[in-house]
């Protein structure tokens, strides 16, 4: 007999483990479209009805930290046959995506970011340069938890059971990821970076989809998130703040 996470289909094999499509009832898919679109009002609210990216971030990890907890995150079944990333791979990840940030910013930096316009906006909303201290812990450690449980372990693991190819719930739920981040890049960025910015960002989500896929373990996603996701951006800021 099969649980409701697809164990013990019989075979033992890696597909087995993961329920066929007409097993996930209606109302978890529509719990979790539902959930994809909470962080769009989430963030409009902080950064632009209260003018505040503290409250941006309470309000869209409260979306991400409940809706996690709804979709019964971490999702996806154990398996046997579990990828163990090497730490050279994952350390040679961090440093190409930290050193890629850092010559994308001296090369191109002054011809995309308008660095008064952007500081003076963050300033606004309650993150003025003296406040980027506490940003790097933040979001090397709560920032990638909070968003791996929720769109890795929760919808994507919720997506996986109803698509039959694990690439269409990976570009599906790694669109959804990347998409709300356009509203708040639109609000530093000129148009044209902020598209560029939001693309980039699904497919990083695309990335961390598979080897979440492939571990099993949000762990592997979560530091990745956070040391060649997060840091790369806070780098930038860092170097704009110090103009």
């Amino acid at each position: 007999m099969r649980d409701e996470k697809g164990e013990g289909d019989g075979d033992g094999s890696p597909s087995s483990l993961i329920p066929h499509p007409s097993s996930l009832p209606l109302w978890r898919i529509a719990l979790a479209v539902w959930l994809c679109v909470l962080p769009w009002p989430a963030a409009w609210a902080g950064l632009y009805h209260l003018d505040s990216a503290p409250f941006a971030f309470l309000f869209y990890h409260g979306v991400c930290i409940l809706g996690g907890f709804l979709l019964r995150s971490p999702g996806l079944p154990e398996r046997d046959d579990i990828y163990q990333p090497r730490r050279r791979h994952l350390l040679g990840v961090v440093l190409g995506a930290n050193a890629i940030a850092l010559v994308a910013y001296t090369v191109a930096g002054a011809l995309l970011l308008d660095g008064p316009r952007i500081l003076g906006l963050l300033s606004e909303r309650g993150l003025a340069p003296g406040a980027y201290l506490w940003l790097f812990p933040y979001f090397v450690i709560v920032n990638p938890w909070v968003e791996e449980f929720f769109w890795r372990g929760g919808v994507y693991a919720t997506l996986r059971r109803v698509f039959a190819s694990p690439l269409v719930a990976a570009l599906v739920s790694s669109a959804c990821f990347g998409a709300w981040h356009w509203l708040v890049l639109r609000l530093f960025l000129a148009p044209a970076v902020a598209l560029l910015g939001t693309l980039t960002i699904t497919l990083v989500g695309i990335g961390l989809t598979f080897l979440y896929e492939r571990t099993r373990r949000l762990l592997y996603p979560v530091a990745l998130h956070a040391l060649a996701g997060d840091a790369p951006i806070l780098l930038c800021l860092f170097l704009l703040g110090r103009g």
